[in-house]
């Protein structure tokens, strides 16, 4: 954030679990500036955890930021957008927005709750000139993956090869080292928006595009096969059978 005053950027203390906070924020930008060109929704958490081990405050939480937050923010930015017919709302999402992870059923929640919130938003704005934007990131180097951790007497402590492939990687398959860096992925985000037309979609960085073609081309039982396979969690699930077949196999 020091970064950012050195460019010339003012700072402002906001919560984005916390509406006071939020209106007061945007209140000092219409007072100084007179007008919001643009918002950017970036605050996010994240636990890592299989969903019976995470807890309904953790659940709670993530929702509060990464999904209550951006429409709470949007909400109070939107009447001055309508009124002035312009403005530019991107809200930052997740690949895992298109397809999930195991260990991360509820930030995939999460995301794809942020991903229908934005397409259904921008058809809503349209009369009033707002464009809306999903961001869907590939592996950016920050430190939100990579919280995780097996409670003690977990059920998956007895899957070795799901603890081990976590454990070296901040998501599957890909170290911190080759994700991309965070002030890359942001400059050229920041001219994706600041272009006259933002697009619908933004998908930049490391494997961005995979999460968007395993939704758009692989079948649900194969994404499955795949991951059980890779995580070790295979035994006795059901992609032994395309979704939907009977048990002889007919649909």
């Amino acid at each position: 954030m020091e970064g950012l005053e050195q460019r010339g950027c003012r700072l402002l203390a906001l919560d984005v679990t916390k509406p006071v906070t939020i209106h007061a924020a945007v209140e000092k930008v219409l007072e100084d500036a007179g007008r919001i060109d643009v918002v950017v929704n970036n605050a996010g958490v994240a636990v890592r955890k299989p969903a019976i081990d995470t807890s309904l405050e953790e659940v709670r939480s993530m929702f509060d930021v990464n999904y209550f937050g951006v429409v709470a923010v949007n909400d109070a930015v939107m009447p001055h957008m309508i009124e002035r017919r312009s403005g530019k709302i991107v809200n930052i999402g997740s690949g895992l927005g298109y397809t999930g992870l195991p260990t991360m059923s509820h930030y995939s929640a999460v995301k794809h709750a942020v991903r229908s919130y934005s397409d259904m938003l921008r058809i809503e704005l349209c009369p009033f000139g707002i464009q809306v934007c999903f961001v869907a990131p590939g592996y950016i180097q920050t430190h939100i993956g990579e919280r995780y951790e097996l409670p003690r007497g977990s059920l998956y402590h007895a899957f070795p090869r799901l603890e081990r492939e976590l454990a070296r990687t901040i998501f599957i398959g890909t170290t911190y080292e080759a994700a991309t860096p965070a002030d890359k992925f942001a400059a050229r985000l920041a001219a994706a928006v600041l272009a006259k037309r933002i697009p619908r979609h933004y998908r930049d960085g490391h494997m961005a595009i995979i999460p968007w073609l395993a939704s758009m081309f692989v079948p649900l039982w194969v994404y499955e096969w795949g991951f059980g396979l890779r995580y070790g969690l295979l035994p006795n699930c059901q992609t032994r059978r395309p979704f939907g077949a009977d048990e002889k196999g007919g649909r």
